[in-house]
């Protein structure tokens, strides 16, 4: 029994320093964990037109597979003089996707854009802050989407076609919608959007040819100008053309460069060849051609 005492002590002694060494562990293991974060982008490469909807991506980053909570789009409008006020839109998280995007509406440029990640208790667990001062568009723009030739759209704004928006009401701000060479294909949903836009009221032009087969769907053939489209020479597409629809431009063979035809509000313009083959002067007389998308 005499030495139970120094054995017991002894006991304690490891068990403590067992005890001890998981807490720091634990305190470790947690300090390594990555902060929750979100990356915040607005509008087409940043630019928006204030007082039309432009989109909304959100990108989770550092959180748990199964956390669930909300996103909060906080916007403040106006001035001392003029009057102030606020707004604020929710988007539920699911927990099971770390990307989002949304349509909103941008009402003024003069306050940057808040956006709050926050858990089921409505904690604020990470926010971004975006300045919309730098990048606002006074009247509606030109966008295109892919490749092409340098300055062929004077202060239009090229985007990639990854970035294309899943919600069609995100084209508000937009002039006309050019489609050019792409590198990788659209998905159905950012297909869907051009064709509601355009529907709508949109102005999209597509660019053909030779790269045709890159944006070629059921549901891109529906919205063309031609029926049974097929490439000619390697670098045409031609087909029959539908009721209604015209020859705009022809090249100096009277081959047709570019037909266009009304989609519900709106209209669709096919140029024949690809983006790189439609030369610089026929680029200014389409600029020309292609009016200014109307209001939603």
């Amino acid at each position: 029994m005499a030495r139970d005492g120094p054995v017991a002590v002894e006991r304690m002694r490891r068990a403590f320093l067992v005890g001890s060494l998981l807490v720091v562990l634990a305190q470790v293991s947690l300090s390594a964990l990555p902060a929750a974060r979100i990356d915040v982008s607005i509008g087409f490469s940043g630019y928006f037109v204030p007082e039309r909807i432009a989109p909304l991506r959100v990108t989770l980053l550092g959180i748990d597979p199964g956390f669930g909570g909300s996103l909060r789009v906080s916007e403040e409008v106006g001035n001392a003089w003029r009057g102030e006020a606020a707004t604020s839109i929710c988007i539920p998280i699911d927990g099971g996707s770390t990307k989002y995007e949304e349509a909103i509406p941008i009402y003024d440029f003069s306050h940057p854009l808040l956006v709050f990640l926050l858990d089921d208790k409505q904690h604020v667990v990470a926010q971004q802050e975006l300045p919309l001062r730098d990048k606002w568009r006074s009247e509606p723009f030109v966008l295109l989407a892919g490749e092409f030739p340098s300055s062929v759209v004077p202060d239009a704004v090229q985007i990639s076609e990854t970035e294309l928006p899943v919600k069609w009401l995100s084209y508000e701000g937009m002039a006309s919608v050019w489609l050019g060479r792409t590198a990788y294909e659209m998905t159905t949903e950012q297909q869907e959007a051009i064709c509601r836009w355009t529907s709508a009221g949109g102005r999209t032009v597509l660019f053909t040819g030779s790269d045709f087969f890159r944006i070629d769907s059921p549901l891109m053939r529906s919205v063309l100008p031609l029926t049974d489209p097929h490439l000619a020479d390697g670098r045409i597409l031609l087909g029959d053309t539908r009721i209604g629809a015209q020859v705009l431009l022809r090249d100096s063979t009277g081959t047709p460069l570019v037909i266009s035809r009304r989609f519900g509000a709106g209209e669709v313009f096919l140029v024949t060849v690809d983006a790189f083959s439609l030369p610089l002067e026929e680029y200014a007389k389409l600029r020309d051609t292609v009016p200014i998308a109307d209001l939603l």
